[in-house]
């Protein structure tokens, strides 16, 4: 490994905004702001999820402050203050060697090596590959890291269950769409729950946003069950109808919306509860066109149930930091207010010597810095929920530039927090930690 040079000023972790997105019926996509630490009246009221946004300083550009080298042609994310490199023969490689780096502010350095098995349990394409469980752990299907020391060992769930990480809380459902906790002192499941079989949505993330709300802590299972997180019980909704509904997240309770609209506006209801579910206290139509919300990136939360009604009641947009356009499975581009129509760009995979290959990279998935300067765009299916493909300014469209590392050969960018990137060549295996330049 390189002498790495001196790092420049020292990181910090900044309370941000956070996009998820979540899979509707019909196969729309929802793209959510959520906000983390916000306190009202004494009470704590926080939706908190692991992933990072941009720092806005990022729209001044990218400097580099290190370089370090590890071993070429691997594959890298980070868990828990660790850089953490995968060689493999192949995907669900059963000996697969793990090496793990201290993420310093002036480089790395060698923390342990180890051989994992990486053929064990569930582990959807579309989904990142390895989780962070707690800042402690790193999940992959059915077999447990342990990032202290780099032990590995089975999952005390099963290979068929899809493991989804909730803060300190693993979640494992079932095809039967029964799901059990874990916590890392538990030895059983601390409990299970069925989820509402009608109107099923497999997962779309494996990491799940946690709501606090109070002293109760609350996630949303496959869109529609409402589950504490800390004792399992479900809370329970009055419906008008048992399919094509889904269930959002309020400061001071839930909003389900039922139906889908048609292009005037009409055909789809919101329902408002209490924290505790039960008979709403208010409905009223949506009278967004249809595919507004899906197609939007909503500003930092959490929102209030009243925020939502002048949304989708009143058709104020002052909620929508930009919407965007699609193409297949490819976001083209973005259309940001008062700026206008920005291009969103793909990439063309660089083809071996002698082979053509037509693949092409492009986001699935765009997430926007908290004072709007930041448009990041994500592939589907990363090593882990912060693999992005490129930052965007969002005044100018121009993408900015991350010396060494090209995306299309195979190079690595991941938003390890978000004034921290770290970008990864897998020709020669040199890792570069940049900062914003602003």
């Amino acid at each position: 490994m390189s002498s790495p040079a001196p790092a420049t000023a020292p990181r910090s972790v900044r309370i941000l905004r956070i996009l998820v997105i979540v899979v509707l019926a019909g196969g729309l996509a929802l793209a959510v702001g959520i906000g983390i630490g916000r306190y009202a009246m004494g009470s704590r009221i926080a939706d908190v999820v692991g992933h990072h946004l941009p720092d806005d300083g990022w729209a001044d550009g990218a400097t580099r402050t290190w370089e370090a080298s590890i071993a070429p042609n691997a594959e890298v994310f980070s868990a828990g203050g660790r850089l953490i490199a995968v060689t493999r023969t192949r995907s669900n490689d059963a000996a697969a060697t793990l090496t793990a780096y201290t993420i310093k502010d002036d480089g790395l350095s060698e923390a342990w090596s180890t051989t994992a098995d990486l053929s064990q349990g569930t582990v959807p394409g579309d989904l990142p590959e390895f989780i962070e469980w707690g800042g402690e752990r790193v999940v992959h299907g059915s077999t447990v890291i342990d990032l202290a020391d780099g032990e590995a060992s089975p999952a005390p769930w099963s290979d068929d269950e899809l493991p989804m990480a909730a803060g300190d809380t693993i979640i494992a459902c079932s095809v039967s769409l029964v799901c059990r906790a874990w916590r890392a002192d538990s030895a059983d499941p601390v409990w299970t729950v069925s989820l509402d079989e009608s109107g099923w949505t497999a997962p779309s993330t494996n990491t799940t946003p946690v709501y606090q709300r109070g002293r109760a802590r609350y996630v949303i299972l496959a869109l529609h069950d409402v589950v504490n997180l800390d004792t399992g019980e479900k809370v329970e909704f009055d419906l008008p109808a048992s399919r094509g509904y889904y269930v959002l997240p309020a400061s001071n309770g839930w909003l389900v919306h039922i139906g889908v609209n048609d292009d005037s506006g009409t055909g789809a209801a919101v329902y408002a509860y209490d924290l505790d579910g039960g008979r709403p206290f208010d409905s009223y139509p949506d009278t967004l066109p249809a595919g507004t919300l899906e197609h939007s990136i909503l500003a930092r939360g959490p929102h209030s149930r009243s925020d939502y009604r002048s949304l989708w009641g009143d058709g104020d947009r002052s909620l929508l930091l930009a919407a965007y356009s699609t193409t297949g499975s490819c976001i083209d581009s973005v259309d940001v207010p008062d700026v206008g129509l920005l291009v969103v760009p793909t990439f063309s995979k660089h083809s071996e010597p002698g082979v053509v290959n037509a693949s092409v990279l492009c986001a699935g998935e765009l997430r926007m810095s908290t004072g709007g300067r930041v448009i990041m765009g994500l592939e589907s299916g990363g090593l882990d929920p912060d693999d992005f493909l490129f930052l965007l300014d969002a005044a100018t469209g121009e993408q900015i530039a991350f010396e060494g590392v090209d995306v299309a050969a195979g190079g690595r960018l991941e938003m390890v927090e978000p004034d921290l990137v770290l970008g990864y060549d897998p020709a020669t295996g040199t890792v570069s930690a940049f900062a914003p330049a602003g």
